[in-house]
Parts: C-alpha cells; sequence; structure tokens
C-alpha cells in the first residue's frame, strides 16, 4: 500500500493561508467527469490544527430531511477522517456540511460506527463565497490528543480528507461525486479503509524524546 505523505506546516498567524502546504488533488476516480475544484489545507500553532476547505461549483441544494445527521449523510459535505494507526482500528471522523450541520463520529474497521462520539473542542465554521463555499476549523490539541494523535515531529497521523457532492441533475436526479485525497484504486467509492489515508507528519516541533 503506497499513501502519500502531507506536511502541516507551522504558522504563527493561523489566518494567513499564502504561505501554508494547500492539496489540490482531490478527484473523482469513479467517474470520467470534471471533478469540481477542491483545495484542502492544514496547519498548526499553539492553538491546535487549523484546516481549511476551498470547494468550488454550483451551490447544492439543502436536504429536507429532520436529523442533522441525515442532513449531513444526504447532502453536500466534506470529511475528515483521522487514525494513529494504518490499520484503523479506531479512527475519528468530522463530516461538515455548508449549511453548518456536522456529524461526528468514532469508527474501527470495517465501519463499527459509535455515533455517541463527540467532539466538543472542535470550532468550525461555513462560508458561502462566488462560485462555492468554505469550511475552515480549529481542533484544538487537547481534542486531537484524545483520538490518540501524537504532538511530535516524530509522529505520523493517518488522515483521509474528502468531499461529497450531491448534483441536482435537470430532470430531478442527484447524482453523487466522491472526492478522495488518496484512492487505493478500488471499483467502488469507499472512504472507509487503509488506501484511502495519507499519513501527516508535523514540521515545525520539538522531536519526541527517546
Amino acid at each position: 500500500m503506497s499513501n502519500p505523505c502531507y506536511a502541516v506546516r507551522h504558522t504563527e498567524n493561523p489566518l494567513l493561508w499564502e504561505g501554508a502546504n494547500w492539496i489540490e488533488s482531490l478527484h473523482n476516480p469513479w467517474s470520467a467527469e470534471a471533478a469540481p475544484p477542491t483545495r484542502f489545507c492544514a496547519q498548526h500553532s499553539d492553538a491546535g490544527l487549523h484546516f481549511r476547505f476551498d470547494c468550488g461549483g454550483p451551490r447544492p441544494a439543502r436536504p429536507d430531511l429532520a436529523t442533522e445527521r441525515d442532513r449531513v449523510l444526504e447532502g453536500s459535505r466534506v470529511e475528515l477522517f483521522f487514525s494513529a494507526s494504518a490499520s484503523l482500528q479506531r479512527y475519528y471522523c468530522l463530516e461538515l456540511s455548508p449549511w453548518g450541520d456536522a456529524l461526528l463520529y468514532e469508527a474501527s474497521h470495517y465501519r463499527q460506527m459509535n455515533w455517541q462520539w463527540t467532539c466538543p473542542l472542535l470550532r468550525w465554521e461555513s462560508h458561502w463565497l462566488e462560485g462555492g463555499y468554505r469550511v475552515e476549523g480549529l481542533l484544538p490539541w487537547a481534542a486531537i490528543e484524545s483520538m490518540g494523535l501524537a504532538r511530535s515531529e516524530n509522529a505520523r497521523w493517518w488522515v483521509g480528507v474528502f468531499r461529497a457532492e450531491f448534483v441536482t441533475l435537470p430532470h430531478g436526479e442527484k447524482r453523487r461525486v466522491w472526492l478522495p485525497w488518496c484512492h487505493g484504486g478500488g471499483a467502488k467509492a469507499d472512504f472507509h479503509i487503509p488506501e484511502a489515508f495519507g499519513q501527516w507528519r508535523l514540521e515545525g516541533l520539538p522531536a519526541a524524546a527517546d
């Protein structure tokens, strides 16, 4: 299994993203159609991990459903999955919609979900932009460490970066567009497998003591 590695740079000013390390390779490997433009970035500060998705494309329709969980699962969203190991023995999922709905849960391989898990320290917001939307937020270090992820330049985190876009066609049919950062070659879209995760390493932190 070959998983890409992403360097999370340190920042003194989380509001500045110009010098950050952007991922612009989210794509749709299951369709020949052009994928909507998507870019993602993460950087860390003393406060924690800052992240941002910039999502281009037509404004999607919000699902008319009663529960927040259903609205997220049946609508457009961005997703971040975190695990301390490639085995996905335990991993943590943040699924965030452009309307401010969130689905947060803990899972283990394969697709064993704990829907009761939550992340009260997560801070995030969404913004509609001309030609798309943005989702950005902060995971404080206490939240990251509670997921078993080490705050060390020696550490490697396993992270999935995804976007799911639901497009309504002129005759009313909905088309699901799945955009992963990593793709292991499977014929079916699946974000809950090790091949869908890449490695992250933190830059600008002291190495862990032996």
